[in-house]
């Protein structure tokens, strides 16, 4: 139960940090990809610990999901935010590693 809460409550933070508006400031190029990249591995992953390692494409769809509609929001907004492509390519290949992760554990670890 703790899990679902502890993923339920990421997913909500990082849609809401998603959609306030930007300060802007990156330390490095590539710097927003990678952050993108991560937290939805962490996204995938807590979603993992959460259903015990079952439901796996589902949570994969589910996630992919959250990263377009945070997308379309972004279009929708007025202020500080838009819609990339490559934001949307980022959050992909961070749950893509994820789940790659995943089925490496499931596979040699029996997780």
């Amino acid at each position: 139960m703790a899990a679902w809460v502890v993923f339920a409550g990421y997913g909500v933070s990082l849609t809401v940090l998603a959609l306030k508006p930007s300060s802007g400031s990156l330390g490095f190029a590539g710097q927003d990809k990678l952050m993108h990249a991560g937290a939805f591995a962490l996204l995938f992953s807590l979603g993992w610990v959460a259903l015990r390692g079952v439901y796996l494409l589902r949570l994969v769809l589910g996630c992919l999901g959250l990263g377009l509609s945070i997308e379309v929001a972004q279009g929708l907004m007025p202020f500080g935010r838009e819609p990339s492509l490559g934001d949307l390519v980022a959050n992909a290949i961070g749950v893509a590693a994820a789940w790659g992760l995943a089925l490496l554990a499931q596979k040699y670890l029996g997780a």
